[in-house]
């Protein structure tokens, strides 16, 4: 359940993405825009870069007086990610999984080149990510 804090922190996120990711014309362009000191109510940091031209920009989003936020920010191209996001079922599903956290909202934006970025908003939780979790180390 989110407080009004979070709902707050939020509410100003989207509203800056709704207003401003139209001029922007790729996903490293979004993060600087988060990151730009005009928006000082917040702190934003890189969990992951993208790895290619299309992949996911992961950030974490928090605020004096709130809990944090991660912001996966992707080009919306991807058929089971779309499927799952747009199926409140399925979301429901993935909330209740034990081993994933908790997307708040979803929601797709236009950019300025036509192509529909989507943004899921996740419930921070701090940790070490799997893949650095698990690293095998072969004996000889």
């Amino acid at each position: 359940m989110l407080t009004n804090e979070n709902k707050n922190l939020l509410m100003k996120i989207k509203d800056i993405l709704i207003r401003e990711v139209p001029k922007t014309t790729d996903i490293i362009q979004i993060y600087r825009l988060l990151q730009d000191n005009n928006y000082s109510e917040y702190k934003c940091s890189v969990l992951k870069e993208p790895r290619w031209s299309d992949d996911a920009f992961i950030v974490k989003i928090s605020d004096s007086n709130s809990s944090d936020f991660t912001l996966k920010i992707h080009y919306d191209k991807y058929p089971m990610a779309s499927h799952v996001y747009n199926s409140p079922h399925l979301l429901t599903k993935l909330e209740q999984c034990l081993f994933s956290t908790t997307i708040v909202e979803t929601f797709i934006i236009p950019n300025g080149h036509l192509n529909n970025i989507r943004f899921v908003f996740y419930e921070y939780i701090d940790g070490t990510p799997l893949d650095k979790l698990y690293t095998c180390t072969l004996k000889p």
